[in-house]
């Protein structure tokens, strides 16, 4: 269902959404590198561009006077003005991390008026629902990821090392894993944030060992096992959407 919803306040309420305006999907830049002497191009990288949404939103108002007008608009505007960017949402569980940008030029009719807001969202790809799975300790689990785009989840555990190979860790699909050096015998608090990168041990920052891979959830049917040590583990996901 469609929406107008910018850091938690429901503007569908008081702004009728004339139209939006975005692109397909985001933009994309291939980087090329040439070489003399050579044919064609060789492609480094194809990252995303920030992405750029329009709204067009009409005001009503019981005046034809343009400055009182003008004047509720910037009431409502206000609450548009943020310093960082935040939740968009344009429909029913989805949304992006936007900031309002450039003029918002409105156009007055009588008793109305209607501004061009236009956001930018510095990450292009949307987030979805959020979800949590358990590993069993000693065991795996299997769920579905939805979306459109690779999720990177966050593992919480009360972990406990094996004793041969002194790391604990879990396994995605029989192949990428992620193992962390407990440097105890007893259970600690382990967290593996894959999205940020960082590796808790008992609230102290640690490493994942050299052969781990930090993990992401393909849109689809997954297995995470506990392969290593024991102790359950909570992996939570924000599913993603192009």
């Amino acid at each position: 269902m469609a929406c107008f919803v910018f850091d938690g306040v429901d503007f569908g309420e008081e702004l009728e959404v004339a139209s939006i305006e975005m692109g397909a999907l985001p933009e994309t830049t291939p980087d090329m590198r040439y070489a003399p002497g050579r044919d064609g191009a060789e492609m480094t990288d194809n990252r995303l561009e920030p992405l750029e949404i329009k709204i067009k939103a009409r005001l009503v108002t019981d005046t034809i006077d343009e400055r009182d007008i003008q004047r509720r608009w910037a009431e409502v505007a206000a609450r548009l003005r943020t310093g960082e960017p935040r939740p968009l949402s344009l429909s029913e569980g989805k949304h992006w991390l936007a900031v309002l940008t450039d003029k918002s030029p409105l156009t007055f009719k009588t008793y109305s008026a209607t501004a061009e807001l236009t956001f930018i969202c510095p990450d292009p790809i949307a987030y979805g629902i959020e979800r949590t799975v358990t590993v069993p300790s000693g065991g795996s689990v299997t769920f579905n990821v939805g979306g459109t785009y690779n999720a990177k989840p966050k593992i919480e555990a009360q972990a406990t090392r094996n004793a041969s190979s002194l790391v604990w860790g879990i396994r995605l699909d029989e192949g990428d894993y992620i193992h962390v050096a407990t440097g105890s015998d007893s259970a600690r608090s382990v967290v593996l944030d894959c999205k940020e990168r960082t590796c808790l041990v008992n609230s102290s920052v640690a490493l994942p060992t050299l052969d781990s891979d930090w993990l992401e959830l393909k849109p689809g049917t997954h297995t995470l096992r506990n392969d290593a040590g024991t102790g359950a583990a909570t992996v939570a996901f924000t599913e993603r959407w192009l």
